[in-house]
């Protein structure tokens, strides 16, 4: 993230909950998972049945590339309950695009989205890689888009085996209010979120929502 980028979201999160999160308050027992880069035509499935299979709910910031490739899945996430979120479109940074044409591209999946799943959809965005500049977070959360961060990596970018996923989210457990990043375009994520699930639900957490945590 920009210099500027992170001294703005510094100071908006306190400022301006409803415009930059990154964690929910903890006062309810409760972790928001969020999975990032969908849809994916295998794992995406994999996940949405471990998910129901424990009753939980989750986010999904999609980028508006594979949601046009895969609106069936999109709508399938919607029709169960998960909250259809923003991941732009095409998963580059501002410094990339620039301000203008990014802008664009968050507009213009927020349209996708909404268009796919036949109804309004919260504007929740999560900029890829975690990156903004002041002037592209400024102008999207004029336009009434909330940024929303997470509190604990669950470094499946990183951790290619599902034991390993699955020890590491072990010892860095999660807490209530976190929000927690994880990928559904990772087989090792699909393959662990069962296991990750029966932790949280041990520990007393539940899962839900961005927008039920915060």
């Amino acid at each position: 993230m920009s210099l500027a980028g992170s001294l703005a979201k510094r100071l908006l999160e306190p400022l301006a909950p409803q415009l930059v999160v990154s964690r929910g308050s903890g006062k309810a027992p409760a972790v928001a998972l969020t999975f990032d880069d969908g849809p994916h035509p295998a794992n995406t499935p994999r996940i949405l049945e471990a998910l129901a299979a424990a009753g939980a709910q989750a986010t999904f910031f999609l980028q508006g590339s594979e949601a046009a490739k895969h609106p069936a899945l999109v709508r399938e996430i919607h029709a169960q309950g998960h909250q259809v979120a923003n991941h732009a479109r095409t998963h580059r940074k501002p410094s990339e695009l620039g301000a203008k044409a990014y802008v664009r591209e968050v507009k213009d999946t927020q349209a996708l989205l909404c268009d796919i799943v036949g109804a309004p959809l919260a504007r929740s965005f999560r900029p890829p890689y975690g990156e903004t500049s002041l002037r592209t977070l400024l102008r999207l959360t004029r336009s009434g888009f909330r940024y929303v961060y997470w509190s604990r990596d669950s470094e499946d970018s990183w951790l290619k085996e599902p034991q390993a996923l699955v020890e590491h989210f072990h010892r860095r457990a999660a807490c209530a209010g976190d929000i927690v990043l994880f990928h559904d375009d990772y087989a090792q994520t699909a393959a662990a979120l069962p296991t990750l699930l029966r932790q949280l639900r041990k520990a007393g957490l539940q899962a839900v929502r961005v927008d039920a945590l915060t």
